[in-house]
């Protein structure tokens, strides 16, 4: 019989306002619950209180919660409401002695209970011994205003260890001192009340201090639309329905389950940026996040994708004092303990930079500053090759050296098309003999190649070492730009009379070529000028890369 009942059975409803109906279990809509140890470093003789918090309220006018702790460490001293409070009580002292604790709380008078989240009880204790000190919530139930009940069995519990000679219990890592405690609680259950009607899909936010959230395992049949956005800080993942879609698949249909989401700021252990010298420079401009995409079985088995279908999109919102053109997403490997550039675009309108991803690992964003030796600041080229190495697209001739004055090979230039625009490393079969498999521009060339970027200089010869010229420049310019964009309708242009070296230029090359000037792709050599067989500079060619980059 609960307390809930003895209450009833011994004439208090006159108290209590309302009887409690028989408990249902709903674990599509119940309430989450968060068990908070106060901190600090504590020991034998201190006071302990614990903080019982709850997300997902709906007119709680009263509860009970059974809970479990340590009576080898843990001495109890009081039960405190906070929220709910009007009239309540704790169990006998025969059932402390053993360890258990029944809290009772109801509010009094007309009127409706609380929506929403809040903190429901303080729990203190005195600490009577070293040891792990653990304080676990059993089942709690809730009543509404309108005499109706639901319940459910949980299994959350708040560990500290109290004595600074003790190793902290499995699981906790986060040990600054004598005292360590660690809050593990099932993920909060998304509903359709906590969710808002985004342009596409829904969005769902974090609560404070929340880092997993479990939805449904059909939630891409629950709304109109594509995407379901999770918010957490700064950070924002955009998840397809042909994302969850295919993780709900790994469930036969008889298991129930949840999809997990995480979203967890890296506090601890974290791992170091990449070295700096006096020529690159790495500072992380956001925490560490780590995201995690899961479906968890009713018996705790967790499944993942290897890759995912289609892309997840991560975003972070970003502070007004940094550098947008130079920063990028990176994730962190954790097996190769080394940083990854991941391909990234920032939006202006929202201060955000986003990144597709097909799989989830830790992931932040960083400032990466680059120099070279032989481009001062001073040199007119100087923030272009700032900002293209930022983005992974341009490489010295050493780590130091740039060789702005220097010449660009077809295979140098083809290479820097393919990261601009973001192409897929391709492995296919090529019709050129002297693209050597294995080669390091092999699969850039294959990349650029089916994207129809390049051809060869022959049927069977791509001349991967040969240099490249400013007409052919300006031809494999316009065909990135019109893959880039490939709606928008180029009109000839003929902005060639205004060279004096106009007839120089080869016949298959004038109308891109003065395609690529009317863009703003390229522009003349000076003194009336297009110098259309000249080899085109390292500098030259990291310009036009920056300008298609921009368009």
């Amino acid at each position: 019989m609960s307390f809930l009942s003895v209450v009833m059975k011994f004439g208090l409803i006159c108290i209590l306002i309302f009887p409690f109906a028989p408990s249902r279990t709903s674990a599509a809509e119940s309430p989450e619950f968060t068990l908070t140890a106060s901190s600090g470093p504590m020991k034998t003789g201190d006071k302990i209180t614990y903080t019982l918090d709850a997300y997902g309220l709906r007119d709680a006018y009263g509860y009970e919660f059974s809970l479990e702790f340590n009576k080898e460490v843990l001495q109890y001293d009081s039960f405190s409401p906070i929220a709910i409070s009007g009239f309540s009580f704790v169990s006998n002292q025969a059932e402390i002695a053993s360890g258990k604790l029944v809290l009772v709380s109801t509010k009094m008078g007309q009127g409706g209970g609380i929506t929403g989240s809040a903190s429901l009880a303080a729990i203190t204790f005195t600490i009577k011994a070293e040891g792990t000190a653990v304080l676990k919530l059993v089942e709690a139930k809730i009543a509404n205003s309108h005499a109706v009940s639901e319940s459910a069995v949980l299994h959350l519990a708040s560990q500290v260890v109290i004595g600074g000679g003790m190793a902290p219990p499995a699981g906790n890592t986060n040990l600054n001192g004598p005292i360590n405690h660690s809050i593990n609680h099932q993920p909060r259950k998304v509903e359709k009340r906590d969710w808002e009607y985004i342009q596409g899909g829904i969005q769902v936010g974090m609560l404070d201090g929340e880092s997993k959230l479990a939805l449904p395992v059909d939630i891409s049949t629950r709304f109109d639309g594509h995407i379901v956005r999770i918010k957490k800080d700064s950070a924002t993942l955009t998840l397809p329905k042909e994302v969850l879609e295919a993780l709900g698949n790994l469930a036969s249909w008889e298991q129930e389950s949840y999809i997990e989401i995480q979203l967890k700021p890296v506090e601890e252990n974290m791992p170091p940026v990449p070295s700096t010298n006096h020529s690159e420079k790495y500072r992380m401009v956001l925490p560490l996040m780590d995201c995690n995409l899961s479906l968890v079985l009713q018996d705790g088995t967790v499944k993942k994708l290897p890759s995912f279908p289609v892309p997840v999109v991560l975003s972070f919102s970003l502070n007004q004092n940094t550098d947008k053109d130079l920063l990028g997403i990176y994730h962190y490997n954790e097996q190769t303990r080394k940083w990854g550039y991941i391909r990234s675009t920032y939006y202006p309108a929202e201060n955000e930079i986003s990144a597709s991803l097909f799989h989830f690992s830790p992931y932040t964003v960083m400032e990466y500053v680059k120099s070279f030796d032989d481009v001062p600041e001073t040199n007119w080229v100087f923030r272009t090759l700032q900002i293209l190495s930022a983005k992974y697209i341009v490489n010295g001739v050493t780590e130091t050296a740039f060789h702005p004055t220097g010449s660009t090979t077809r295979a140098e230039f083809t290479a820097m098309l393919v990261r601009t625009l973001g192409l897929d490393s391709e492995s296919i079969s090529l019709p050129f003999d002297d693209v050597v498999e294995g080669v390091w521009y092999e699969k850039d060339i294959a990349a650029a190649y089916k994207a129809k970027l390049v051809n060869g200089v022959s049927v069977n010869r791509f001349a991967p070492n040969a240099k490249m010229t400013r007409e052919e420049m300006a031809v494999l310019l316009l065909r990135a730009y019109q893959y880039k964009n490939p709606i928008q309708e180029l009109s000839d242009e003929t902005l060639l009379l205004s060279f004096k070296d106009r007839d120089e230029i080869s016949n298959w090359a004038k109308k891109d070529v003065s395609r690529a000037i009317a863009l703003g792709l390229m522009q003349g050599k000076g003194n009336g000028r297009f110098d259309p067989k000249s080899d085109a500079a390292r500098s030259e060619t990291a310009k036009a890369i920056y300008n298609l980059l921009m368009k």
